[in-house]
């Protein structure tokens, strides 16, 4: 092992090791008791149970069809705050096309004003493997406006991991949004020059052309710690004695 590789297995660790111990939980909840701690549900269409947290939009007479069921909760301001939301989602068999995902920065629990969204959409056609990505602004002044496909393995009792990583940038948030699992690993980003200041982050739903029944679980917010000192000497230490091992085989 050259003196290269021995500074890299030594040094990185360390760093890595650092920057974990900086990261911080704002919110978390994992539903192993059957609980939805603070989460909104105005249509009844949620369920803490087994463990995991279920939608059933059930009929058109339970919320209409393209209409927004929401489950927030408040986290308080993330405003400033590096962050990266993450939650498992497992659709079940018999979900028609409707959607499935994020809603955050909203300003209440029913999510009636301003708010970002970040989900997928199943087409109409039975059978069918694809899907549709979306990353918007609704409410605002819609400067965040993403779309992408794409085409998955499988679908049905599959489960995938949909992570927003939001990052600040003097008075700039951006928003990236990422799908993993089914075949999957695609992410789609957007930025907001006046971001959205809302405290409630959650799910969001809705069905069309038959129910969104889902499986969601371990609904986690951490925040992206900033480079702490520890990181920083290392980083420089490493750069100092790679520069010298590199002068020194040039003699």
């Amino acid at each position: 092992m050259n003196t290269k590789q021995i500074l890299r297995c030594a040094l990185v660790p360390l760093i890595t090791a650092s920057t974990m111990a900086s990261a911080s939980i704002i919110f978390e909840e994992n539903f192993n008791d059957d609980t939805a701690t603070g989460f909104s549900d105005p249509y009844d269409i949620y369920t803490p149970a087994s463990q995991v947290y279920t939608v059933t939009t059930g009929g058109t007479g339970v919320i209409g069809n393209n209409v927004i069921g929401p489950s927030v909760a408040e986290v308080g301001s993330l405003t400033g705050t590096d962050f990266n939301l993450t939650s498992s989602f497992k659709i079940l068999n018999g979900t028609g096309k409707g959607t499935l995902g994020f809603a955050t920065f909203g300003n209440d629990s029913d999510l009636s004003g301003s708010y970002y969204q970040a989900y997928i959409s199943r087409p109409g056609t039975a059978g069918s493997l694809d899907i549709s990505m979306v990353l918007e602004e609704v409410g605002g002044d819609g400067l965040i406006n993403s779309s992408s496909t794409a085409t998955l393995t499988s679908i049905e009792d599959t489960t995938l991991l949909f992570t927003l990583s939001g990052i600040y940038d003097g008075g700039n948030l951006s928003l990236s949004f990422n799908v993993t699992g089914g075949g999957i690993n695609k992410t789609i980003s957007g930025i907001d020059t006046t971001p959205l200041t809302g405290e409630y982050f959650g799910y969001r739903t809705t069905r069309a052309g038959g129910p969104t029944n889902v499986e969601m679980d371990n609904f986690l917010i951490v925040s992206i710690p900033e480079p702490n000192s520890i990181t920083l000497l290392c980083l420089g230490a490493l750069s100092i004695l790679l520069v010298k091992n590199t002068r020194k085989r040039r003699r």
